[in-house]
This record gives structure tokens, sequence and C-alpha cells, in this order.
């Protein structure tokens, strides 16, 4: 009988833990923020930013990297901080991407996050494909700003939808 109690409680854990996501926070001393990536995504801290991940989808074709606009740089001036960190992803997107074109802008409030965004396709520069990028500029308390910039070809975006929908729909306030 203990045996027959040991082999259920193992195969529940097994199955419990088949779809384990990773769950990070933001910024790591007091979170505002939080995202998941589904299992199989790789997911690592990003060493240039101030606090950031990049993760990549299991096939690597998706791209989503997530960073905090440094809270000193918000804190002196966010207009300015705001701008620099436009010019960062400018640059990161004329890096990878020639011929990028704007498809659509938007910007609002949803869950409570006050957001702009920038939609366009343009071309890799290593590879020549075309690629899908969206930008995003939010806050969740108008103190933290963070930025997430997602790529993939058009393939890779439909092949990881449910992934990709499932990292989207995981960011969350924290309060």
């Amino acid at each position: 009988m203990a045996h027959k109690i040991v082999k259920t409680i193992f195969i529940m854990t097994v199955l419990a833990t088949m779809g384990y996501a990773q769950k990070l926070s933001f910024p790591a001393e007091k979170p505002s923020l939080s995202v998941e990536f589904p299992k199989g995504w790789s997911v690592e801290i990003d060493q240039n930013a101030v606090s950031g991940v990049i993760a990549m989808s299991e096939d690597s074709a998706v791209e989503i990297d997530i960073w905090m606009i440094d809270p000193k740089k918000v804190e002196k001036d966010p207009d300015k901080a705001i701008d620099a960190a436009i010019d960062e992803i400018a640059e990161l997107v004329e890096e990878h991407i020639k011929n990028f074109k704007v498809i659509e802008q938007a910007n609002g409030e949803i869950g409570g996050f006050k957001y702009v965004s920038i939609e366009g396709i343009g071309e890799d520069t290593k590879n020549g494909g075309k690629l899908q990028i969206y930008a995003e500029i939010f806050t969740p308390n108008d103190k933290e700003i963070f930025i997430m910039l997602y790529w993939a070809s058009k393939d890779a975006e439909d092949k990881n939808i449910k992934d990709i929908d499932f990292i989207f729909d995981s960011v969350s306030k924290i309060d």
C-alpha cells in the first residue's frame, strides 16, 4: 500500500511540474512587476541592464527582452530617461533590423499599467528574413519604467503564439 501511495505522489509531482513556468519579479529588492516564462524557454539575467532578462523560445526563434530603466535616472528626470530608453531601443533595432517600418503605435492603460507600444516589421540583418518587432514601455506605478522588446519571424511567432500569449498575459503588478 505504501508503495502505491509513493508512486501516486511521484506521478502527481511529475505531472504538476511538466508545465512549470519560471516566474520572475522586478526589481529584485522591492518587486513591482512579475512575469512568467513557459517551461523550455531559456531565461538569463541581462548583464547590460540594471534589472532585466533575455528570454528565448525553446527553438531559439523568438526573443523577448525585459528590462527596467535605471530608477535613479527616472527619479532625476523621467522624460529624459524615457527618451534615452527609446534611443536604446532604436539602436537595438538598427543593429539587428534593416528597412524597419512601423505598423502600429498605441498608448493607454491595461491591467493597471500605463504603456506606449510600437509594432513594426523589418529584415533581419543576419539572414535577410522578415522579422516582427514589438516594443513596449510601461509602468506599474509611475516610478519604475520597464521596457519589453520582442522579435521573431512571422512563422516563429505563429509556431510559438501560445507561449508568447502566456508571457504577455502573465505580466502583472505586484502591489
